[in-house]
């Protein structure tokens, strides 16, 4: 089951996106920041997104995160690569020549999953899964 989202406006000019992972109120995670070119929520989001990133369909590893930086899974042999943040939860990265755009979605505040606009979804691994796993991508 994909998690329900909604992006409202707050009246502090903030945006808040809510993902629902159930009906039960309890399961509801939101996120808020300003939108625009806000530097703290920029990095806020970077930093969120620090960790390795596996396929959530077969949990194949698909890349690092590091600050802007992006380091691929040797098996793509592509170079590093550097993400733009905009918006509160989007951002894109352009790969061999195609921009690809990402939302972050929180299904609850231990797993969060980027949906990419070509149907792609990935989900963070944990810090120990990250530890057992390094030196194998």
């Amino acid at each position: 089951m994909w998690p329900i989202c909604c992006s409202c406006e707050e009246p502090s000019g903030a945006q808040e996106l809510v993902a629902v992972k159930s009906t039960i109120p309890a399961d509801v995670v939101s996120i808020s920041a300003p939108l625009g070119e806000n530097e703290e929520a920029s990095y806020g989001l970077l930093k969120h997104l620090e960790g390795s990133w596996n396929r959530y369909e077969d949990s194949e590893f698909m890349a690092t995160i590091l600050g802007e930086r992006v380091d691929w899974a040797k098996r793509w042999n592509t170079p590093t690569s550097y993400l733009r943040v905009f918006g509160i939860n989007k951002i894109s990265v352009t790969v061999d020549g195609t921009m690809l755009v990402a939302e972050l979605h929180m299904l609850d505040s231990d797993r969060p999953m980027l949906f990419w606009d070509d149907s792609d979804v990935w989900v963070k691994q944990d810090a120990e899964m990250e530890s057992t796993q390094s030196g194998t991508h």
